[in-house]
């Protein structure tokens, strides 16, 4: 499930966006995208976005439930190296 712009949940599919190419592989940019069922009642759009650079991650976006510094930690990625730029927190 994921959520349409009014909030309610909608019936969506959820891929990976994984990098296609030499140029997104050295930049180290994810995403994950929800599509829509038809007939569509919202837009398809990025659901979490982030990025690797050098030795921190680098959350751009996040419109789950879900807090994803939490899930990167639960994965063994120290908080320090995490950085949550869609809830305010500076790139240092």
């Amino acid at each position: 499930m994921s959520r349409g712009a009014n909030g309610n949940a909608e019936t969506a599919a959820l891929y990976l966006a994984v990098p296609m190419n030499i140029l997104d592989a050295i930049r180290h940019i994810y995403t994950v995208i929800a599509v829509p069922d038809y007939p569509r009642k919202f837009p398809a759009g990025i659901v979490v976005m982030a990025r690797i650079a050098e030795d921190k991650v680098i959350a751009e976006h996040n419109i789950t439930d879900r807090l994803l510094w939490q899930e990167l930690v639960r994965a063994g990625i120290p908080r320090e190296r995490i950085i949550l730029t869609y809830a305010g927190e500076p790139q240092a």
